[in-house]
């Protein structure tokens, strides 16, 4: 259960500290901060992330959080494909 844990835990800081850096150098911090929780999370992240950028009057990064995690989700790869 804790190998689990850290692992889960190791991926969403992995995320963060590649993410937040570059996505801020390439678009800006609020961009980058709306963009991070999305690839971590999934919908659930996106979803919240959606509702906080409207709520600080910030629509385009609320449409940006759920068009992301919509690209993310079409070129996601799972488990559940088998090759023959």
């Amino acid at each position: 259960m804790e190998k689990l844990f850290l692992i889960g835990i190791g991926a969403i800081v992995g995320i963060a500290a590649v993410i937040l850096p570059v996505g801020s150098m390439i678009y800006d911090w609020q961009t980058a901060v709306v963009a991070a929780p999305p690839i971590a999370g999934g919908f659930v992240a996106a979803f919240e992330m959606s509702k906080t950028s409207l709520a600080k009057g910030l629509p385009h990064l609320s449409t940006i959080a759920l068009l992301f995690t919509s690209f993310y989700k079409n070129f996601q790869f799972t488990s559940s494909y088998q090759v023959y």
